[in-house]
């Protein structure tokens, strides 16, 4: 009887497996790249490989990622508008301009994640990790972001008017010119320090600026600023 050597059948088998499987990662990547938006929105790519996908300008539309591995994937300009993106991992992931109106990504992983400029309006982001991310112009407007860490997140500029931020974490967190008109921070956390450069406006028109000694109106229909 033949003598058959189990570790390398082993190997030989494993080494199949992982061809097929960056097969299937490939022919996923450009099915999502080229496939019509309706056929995306109807299927399921939960927990698929997509790490380092290029998907700029992609219509991707309620499409369910839910776990996807997304990790370092280009999404600049991609429509992304109600995906179910829930507990994704998009570490460092190029998210620049996207499009990402009340879209799923509650639990998503977006650590050091590239948001400058996204539209977030109305995303559900609680209890996402967006440690050290870029947020830079983003628009947050009426998204839901409790419990979120944003520890060393870049938020300068960011529309938050209206958002939810109950036990956030803010801690080093980079707000200069963020509008939080309406910003629930409830048991948030963060240093007094990070408000330097906040700005909030009334229902008046009125723009204020925190400063080092105090809240100033920086834009008004009044001629003159004073200190409040």
């Amino acid at each position: 009887m033949e003598q058959i050597d189990l570790d390398e059948r082993i190997r030989t088998l494993l080494e199949e497996q992982r061809l097929h499987d960056a097969r299937l990662r490939g022919a996923s990547k450009m099915f999502l790249r080229l496939a019509h938006p309706k056929t995306l929105g109807r299927l399921d790519f939960r927990r698929e490989h997509l790490e380092g996908a290029y998907l700029r300008d992609a219509d991707l539309r309620g499409v369910n990622l839910y776990g996807a591995y997304l990790e370092g994937a280009y999404l600049r300009d991609a429509n992304l508008k109600r995906a179910y993106l829930r507990d994704a991992h998009l570490r460092e992931a190029n998210l620049r301009e996207a499009k990402l109106e009340g879209a799923d990504l509650k639990r998503a992983n977006l650590t050091e994640a590239n948001l400058s400029e996204a539209n977030l309006e109305g995303a559900d982001l609680s209890e996402a990790n967006l440690e050290g991310a870029n947020l830079e112009g983003a628009n947050l407007s009426k998204a839901d972001l409790r419990k979120a860490d944003l520890e060393w997140a870049n938020l300068k500029g960011a529309h938050l008017e209206g958002v939810d931020l109950r036990d956030a974490n803010l801690e080093n967190a980079y707000l200069k010119r963020a509008n939080l008109e309406g910003v629930d921070l409830r048991d948030a956390v963060f240093e007094p320090s990070n408000m330097l450069g906040m700005r909030i406006d009334d229902d008046k028109g009125n723009v204020y600026e925190c400063q080092r000694d105090g809240w100033y109106i920086v834009e008004s229909k009044q001629s003159s600023d004073y200190l409040v």
